[in-house]
C-alpha cells in the first residue's frame, strides 16, 4: 500500500517536455493574435480619423448655413 502511495505521488503533474510544448503553442498562438490586434488598432485608428473629419466638415456646413455664408474647402 506505501508502494503504492508513493509511486502514485511522483506519476502526477507534467514532464518538462509537455510544459516547453505547451509554452511554443501559447507563443504561436500569441503571435498570431497579436498581428491581428495590432492590424484592428490601425484600421479603427483611420476609422477615427475619417469619422473626425466629416464630423468637421459637417460643422463649418452648419455654421455657414447659421451666418448664411459660403464655405470653401481646402485640399
Amino acid at each position: 500500500m506505501n508502494r503504492t502511495v508513493l509511486r502514485h505521488k511522483y506519476l502526477t503533474g507534467f514532464t518538462m517536455v509537455e510544459l516547453m510544448l505547451t509554452i511554443a503553442v501559447a507563443a504561436v498562438v500569441l503571435s498570431i493574435g497579436v498581428s491581428s490586434f495590432q492590424s484592428l488598432i490601425e484600421r479603427n485608428q483611420l476609422t477615427s480619423g475619417i469619422n473626425q473629419f466629416i464630423s468637421s466638415m459637417s460643422l463649418a456646413r452648419n455654421e455657414a448655413i447659421t451666418r448664411c455664408k459660403s464655405t470653401t474647402s481646402v485640399e
